[in-house]
């Protein structure tokens, strides 16, 4: 009888272990569903971008989980990102593919109610924005130099969505750096809206994603005459190098190539500082992939192991290349936690005067 009881106790032994180690094997996301959170409206490069990388994430995630996506707009896309710091489960199954967002944190938005700092950064997706303008703003314009020649700022305006945005920002400081006459119009609900305002000669000016860039504003609108691209956003690396977007056609200069073909130097000052600043995280996270606060570290760590196959899959880079016009070039969880940190908490002279310019801006409403 006591060896009965040996050999028992000996068996249940056994099958906990082996209950534990098949739990421990077993995928974090095997017969799991996850939701893809995309803080912009259908249609737009968020939702495009986040669609090509759902059709391909599952085969690469272990444990091969479905992905649905959820399209949560408003405020610029914080609404998506309040939400995803404070409703979302921190369970890991709910992923997010964002525009931007780190703007708020950069200048102490009150509307950000969330530390950024405090998400699990999976990896994002480094880019670049080409300004382009109407042909036909006075005194017309043939190439990008030209636009030293407008006269009157209202025969010059750029489209814009919100003061505090990424692109409001960089388009305003682009502008008063190179000192083109021009007019800013804030409050375009989305991309579609500006575009159709250039279209009908209400705004003469704005600035799209290279997503958008090579399959809708090149067909739509360089092709056919319409406009001509003014210039594109320098790629800022972390050891201080500024160059160019080399899948983008090469006379389509970079905002610091335009302004030395003017004045003869590389730009400088505090108008340049902050610029460079909003660009050195946008090329690095102008898509951006995290998980919620306190999501479990095997799911961390295995959507970052996906993100990172991601990245050298052919299969998605060629679709990418087929959907977007481009092949997204992706910057590991880590690398973009510590850039983020570093932009928040480590410029504090750029960020308060650029909270000043903020607020000019704010009262020439």
């Amino acid at each position: 009888m006591k060896m009965i009881k040996i050999v028992l106790t000996s068996l249940v032994s056994c099958l906990i272990l082996l209950a534990n180690y098949t739990a421990m094997a077993k995928p974090y996301y095997k017969g799991k569903k996850i939701t893809m959170l995309i803080n912009y409206n259908p249609g737009g490069g968020a939702d495009r971008s986040g669609r090509v990388i759902g059709r391909h994430l599952p085969r690469l995630i272990e444990g091969n989980p479905k992905i649905i996506f959820k399209n949560y707009p408003g405020a610029g896309g914080l609404k998506a990102i309040n939400y995803m710091g404070e409703v979302a489960k921190p369970n890991g199954l709910m992923v997010t593919n964002f525009s931007g967002g780190y703007n708020y944190a950069m200048i102490r938005d009150k509307g950000l109610r969330v530390d950024l700092t405090k998400m699990n950064w999976i990896a994002g997706v480094g880019g670049t924005s080409i300004i382009y303008a109407r042909v036909d703003t006075k005194p017309g314009l043939k190439k990008p130099s030209d636009i030293w020649k407008i006269k009157d700022p209202n025969h010059f305006k750029v489209a814009g969505f919100r003061v505090t945005g990424t692109k409001d920002m960089r388009e305003r400081l682009s502008f008063k750096l190179l000192g083109v006459k021009h007019k800013p119009v804030t409050g375009f609900r989305g991309t579609t809206k500006s575009r159709t305002a250039l279209l009908q000669n209400e705004v003469q000016a704005f600035g799209d994603s290279r997503a958008a860039w090579f399959k809708t504003i090149v067909p739509n609108f360089i092709k056919t005459g319409i406009a001509i691209p003014i210039y594109h956003y320098d790629r800022f690396a972390a050891d201080g190098s500024v160059s160019r977007y080399n899948d983008l056609d090469p006379s389509i200069p970079t905002l610091s190539g335009l302004y030395k073909s003017k004045y003869g130097k590389m730009p400088s000052g505090m108008v340049w500082k902050a610029i460079r600043w909003i660009q050195s995280l946008q090329g690095m996270m102008v898509r951006n992939t995290s998980l919620a606060p306190g999501s479990p570290k095997a799911a961390v760590d295995a959507m970052r192991a996906a993100y990172k196959k991601l990245a050298k899959d052919e299969t998605y880079l060629n679709d990418a290349m087929k959907s977007l016009g481009f092949k997204p070039e992706f910057v590991d969880g880590k690398t973009v936690a510590a850039r983020l940190k570093w932009a928040i908490n480590d410029n504090k002279e750029v960020q308060d005067w650029l909270m000043n310019q903020i607020e000019l801006w704010k009262a020439k409403k």
